[in-house]
Formats: C-alpha cells, structure tokens, sequence
C-alpha cells in the first residue's frame, strides 16, 4: 500500500527551498502566509526571481504591470497597422506576431510583478501545485485548497488578479459573458 502525501505540503517544500536558496534567508523567514512583497522587495527582484527560477519547481516569469502590458499591446498593434498602410497590403497584420515576441523579450527587464496578482507563498505553492500531483498521491485537498485553486484558475483564465476573484464574485463581476 503507497503512503499518502500531502502534495501542496511537498511543493510547499520546493517553494521554501528555492527562495531561501535565492534571497539568503533562515529557512524559518518563508512561511505560507509570508508577503512575497517583502521576501523580494522591487529592487533587486528580477535578479532573485530568476536565481529562485533555476530550482524546483519552475516558478512563473514576473510580468508588466497591466498598464504596461496594454501599453505594449497598443504599440504592437499601432505599428503592425502602420506596417499594413505603408505596404498597402493588409499582410502586413502578420507583423504583429513577430513585433509581439520582440516587445516580449525587450520589457523583460521592466517585468517586475508577480503573476495573478499572487502575494504570499502559499499562494504561489497553490499555483504551481498540479492536479496530477493530488492524483498520484491520494491526499484528498480542503475545501479551502479548492476554494482558492478555483479563484486562481479564474484569475488566470480571465486575466484579472487573484484578489479581484472572491468567493462570493460570479462570472458577471468578473466580466466573464
């Protein structure tokens, strides 16, 4: 008979192995309810989210602010438009694919904020714990660990951030029709 196992618990362990690994403090300072905010301030955080990066488990990339990304967007599409009218051909739409990977790779660097909005480590272990993680090891999750792999599968898919998805939001709120 296999042992069950917790499986939020082991990748809770990773999380914590990596960070502590990255930003050099005790073991002890990583905690569920610890403020990413704090563990990486914004100086300095691209540069620890990446060391954080090359251990297990694959954390996400840090992203623009919205503002940002929309402003990255528009440009890209401005220029591809722009692009269309200067050729008179509208196969110069086209040029949005690759003027969207190169705005991608060059704000990179300005790409400072955590995905979905995510502000603890729990809440990160939550994100990058699988379903196929709880399949293979007969833990049965919470209520609670539903509850808020539910809030952040709607965050993403809808791409708000998780402290917009609350328990009692319906899909209306969330601009989802």
């Amino acid at each position: 008979m296999t042992q069950n196992y917790n499986p939020i618990v082991r990748t809770f362990g990773q999380v914590r192995a990596a960070l502590v690994k990255a930003v050099g403090v005790p073991r002890s300072a990583v905690r569920p309810g610890t403020e990413l905010e704090t563990l990486l301030p914004v100086d300095g955080r691209r540069a620890l989210w990446n060391r954080a990066r090359q251990q297990e488990p694959q954390l996400p990339a840090l992203q623009l602010s919205p503002e940002e990304a929309t402003w990255g967007c528009l440009g890209v599409l401005v220029a591809a438009a722009a692009l269309a009218v200067a050729l008179r051909d509208p196969a110069g739409l086209l040029a949005i694919i690759p003027l969207g990977f190169l705005v991608y790779g060059a704000s990179r660097p300005w790409a400072v904020h955590f995905p979905l909005g995510l502000q603890t480590a729990g809440e990160l272990t939550l994100h990058l714990t699988r379903l196929g993680d709880h399949r293979d090891s007969g833990y049965r999750p919470t209520r609670n660990e539903i509850l808020i792999k539910v809030r952040l599968v709607l965050a993403y898919a809808l791409n708000r951030p998780l402290a917009d998805v609350r328990p009692e939001s319906t899909l209306q709120d969330l601009g989802a029709e």
